[in-house]
């Protein structure tokens, strides 16, 4: 599990979510195919800004977000940051131990979080996100592939070994 964040760390992170870091988190959630009335579920949502505006499209459609993180101190600032939006709920704990019903979403949305996950534990976890996904459900993943990251090829082999058939990935190098 990975170190707690101090305060200082947690406000860094929210300044550069909301100035340097918003353009990119508007334009990736702006581009999923998302109607707006799904559940879905944040996986790692950490400081809950890119969650806002999952939970903004969803609001005002009459969806519901569920952010997920094991960090209580980063549940705590996605808690703060997602203050205004009534359809959000937040869970305390890694995937399998967080009360989540099988089939409850529409969706999982992983951003920048799953190669945070120890590489014994990914297998597992992706086949929560598999319990967790109703039939027909989807994952919008996106996550770094470079030094520290995760190989297309490791995500691909993960969501297929659980199960999930890939209906369309896509690789930047941005």
């Amino acid at each position: 599990m990975p170190s707690e964040p101090g305060a200082l760390g947690i406000g860094l992170t929210l300044a550069f979510g909301a100035t340097v870091a918003a353009p990119f988190y508007r334009s990736y959630v702006d581009s999923l195919p998302l109607a707006g009335n799904e559940r879905l579920l944040d996986f790692g949502s950490g400081s809950g800004m890119c969650s806002r505006y999952l939970a903004a499209r969803l609001q005002q459609r009459g969806g519901r977000l569920t952010c997920l993180d094991v960090s209580p101190g980063w549940l705590g600032a996605a808690r703060w940051t997602l203050r205004s939006y009534t359809t959000v709920d937040y869970r305390l704990g890694a995937i399998q131990d967080a009360g989540l019903v099988d089939a409850a979403f529409d969706a999982v949305f992983i951003h920048f979080a799953l190669h945070d996950v120890a590489a014994g534990e990914r297998a597992s976890v992706c086949g929560h996100f598999a319990r967790v996904l109703r039939p027909g459900g989807v994952i919008y993943l996106r996550e770094p592939t470079a030094r520290h990251g995760m190989p297309p090829d490791e995500v691909r082999r993960l969501m297929l070994g659980s199960g999930m058939l890939e209906v369309s990935s896509a690789t930047s190098s941005h």
